[in-house]
């Protein structure tokens, strides 16, 4: 089980690293682009913080499940 917890937390670190690669991407597009596309790149921008959280929530949820039954 501690291999599982370990697991999920890798998952979460390649995640978190996967989704600042995109936000970091499109605050460069948001720099370059017309009045018109920025408000698109920002709904993304905001989209993409969204899918991150829901992450984070469903990976730390799985680690403290994993906690509770090595507890056990």
């Amino acid at each position: 089980m501690e291999a599982t917890r370990e697991m999920a937390t890798a998952h979460l670190d390649q995640t978190r690293s996967e989704l600042d690669a995109k936000l970091v991407a499109l605050q460069a597009q948001l720099k370059e682009s017309s009045e018109r596309k920025k408000s698109k790149i920002e709904k993304r921008i905001a989209e993409v913080n969204a899918e991150f959280d829901s992450r984070w929530t469903k990976l730390t949820k799985a680690g403290d499940l994993v906690k509770e039954a090595i507890a056990r």
